[in-house]
Order: structure tokens, then C-alpha cells, then sequence
């Protein structure tokens, strides 16, 4: 005969397991990724008279719609930081439409980090950023082997200190439009403190790309001591992947010789 106590005890063992499944099944807490975007917030771009609009549905679909297209996507969050960002991302589209879409937040020590990041990023696509940091880029294009039409946007929060900047120079609050809830005024993540190694000066920005690629400081070392570099807008990029053999990073310094960033 089966006792009470023996009756219970499965029932919580039940109880338990019913929970633990309940858990597996829901969707993944949104505070762990450094998205950009709240419920219901929508950022709308124009450049050129071209609009890209943008409004969050929940804490991870989107609604694209710009040229006339109207896309839903849901993004992933990443499970570890990629280029300085734990944010969400989708590497695909649907069958109409290739699609790479980006959504995070990038921090840095100072405002000349911030510039740096936006000078190479904007090699990729034209960005388009409020003086509050908010950066906004996409990309409509087509193959050229068959015509099938392809989407690249990224939405970016910059922080610096762990703050929004008020005035990043060559923004466009015009260009910008957002309603609803705004972004975060103060970040939650920080950067490592800089450092100096071998009598150079590592921001927090360059030493936390580094942790996250994988990179040390004797490769970063190398590459300014031997790589092919130029300056743009007084910013030296060295890249080496130039090197025989190559190490696989660009780094950017600036007029003094402090380390901005490390990318691989």
C-alpha cells in the first residue's frame, strides 16, 4: 500500500519538474542584451528621401519599413559580446528578402573613441546619428547576379562613460525622429579600466575588444610597430592584416599614440 508521505513526495517532485520545463519554455529575458529599442518605441530616418522607419513590438521583434517594404523580423540576442555590443541581431531574411540586421549599444571611454568607431563604421553604411548618440544606418541594395533585394540596418546607442553624449558633433537631430519611450540615459555595462602596457596607453574600448576577441597585447604591439598604417582625419588605422604573416586586427590610434580600438 502506498503511504501518503509517498503520495506527496511525488507530487512535489511533479510540482518541480513542471516548473523546470516552464522555464526552458519561455522566451529569453530581454535586460540580458543591450538592446536599444523599448515596446512600442519607433525611430524613423531620412536621408536623401529615403525613410527608413523602425518600430519595436516587443522586446525583440521589429517592423522595417522603408521604399515602400514592410518587413517583421524577430532578432536574437547574442550570447556574448561581438565588436563591443551584446545586443540582438538576425543574420537572414525570408524568402523575398536578405536581410542582415543589427540592434545594440557601444561603449567608450571618451568622445574620441566614439568618433573613431563612427568613422570606421561608416565605411560599411552611410550613418545617420542624433547628438544624443542614437546612430541609425541601413543599406537597400540588390544582387547583381539575380536582382534578389537585400537589407543591411543597424540601430546603435553610443555611451560614453556610461552615458549619452550631448553634443556628438555631425549629428542630425532633424534627421532622426523618435517617438515613444526614449533610450536609457545611463548604461549598465562597464568598460575595464585603461592601462599602460609597454609604455602604451590601452583605452577600456581597445582592452575590452581585445578580452572579447581574443587578441593580447604583444599582437596589438606588433602591428604598430610593424604595419602599413595611414591617417584619416587624424586618426592612424594599422592594419595587420597587411603583415607577413598577417595578424588578423586593425588598430586605431590616435595623434598621441593612445590605442582606441582593436577590431579583428
Amino acid at each position: 500500500m502506498i503511504s501518503r508521505k509517498h503520495i506527496q513526495r511525488c507530487c512535489h517532485t511533479v510540482a518541480a519538474l513542471l516548473t523546470l520545463l516552464a522555464c526552458s519554455c519561455t522566451a529569453p529575458r530581454v535586460d540580458s542584451h543591450e538592446t536599444v529599442m523599448a515596446p512600442g518605441m519607433t525611430i524613423t530616418a531620412t536621408r536623401s528621401g529615403q525613410t527608413m522607419n523602425i518600430r519595436a513590438l516587443d522586446a525583440f521583434r521589429r517592423v522595417y519599413s522603408w521604399a515602400g517594404m514592410t518587413k517583421v523580423f524577430r532578432l536574437q540576442g547574442r550570447k556574448q559580446r561581438w565588436y563591443g555590443s551584446q545586443g540582438i541581431y538576425r543574420p537572414y531574411g525570408d524568402r523575398d528578402l536578405h536581410a542582415v540586421l543589427e540592434e545594440g549599444q557601444q561603449h567608450f571611454d571618451n568622445l574620441e573613441g566614439a568618433m573613431a568607431w563612427l568613422q570606421q563604421r561608416g565605411r560599411w553604411l552611410d550613418l545617420q546619428w542624433s547628438s544624443s548618440g542614437l546612430v541609425l544606418g541601413w543599406k537597400d541594395q540588390r544582387r547583381p547576379v539575380d536582382g534578389f533585394p537585400a537589407l543591411s540596418v543597424e540601430v546603435w546607442q553610443l555611451y560614453i562613460q556610461g552615458h549619452k553624449p550631448r553634443r556628438l558633433p555631425g549629428s542630425s537631430d532633424a534627421g532622426i525622429v523618435v517617438s515613444g519611450e526614449p533610450t536609457r540615459d545611463v548604461s549598465d555595462y562597464h568598460l575595464p579600466p585603461a592601462r599602460v602596457i609597454s609604455g602604451r596607453r590601452f583605452t577600456g574600448r581597445a582592452l575590452g575588444l581585445m578580452a572579447d576577441e581574443g587578441i593580447n597585447a604583444q599582437q596589438v604591439l606588433a602591428v604598430l610597430h610593424t604595419a602599413p598604417s595611414k591617417t584619416i582625419n587624424g586618426l592612424r588605422w594599422h592594419s595587420g592584416r597587411d603583415m607577413q604573416p598577417p595578424i588578423r586586427c586593425l588598430v586605431c590610434t590616435n595623434t598621441t599614440g593612445v590605442v582606441l580600438s582593436v577590431e579583428p
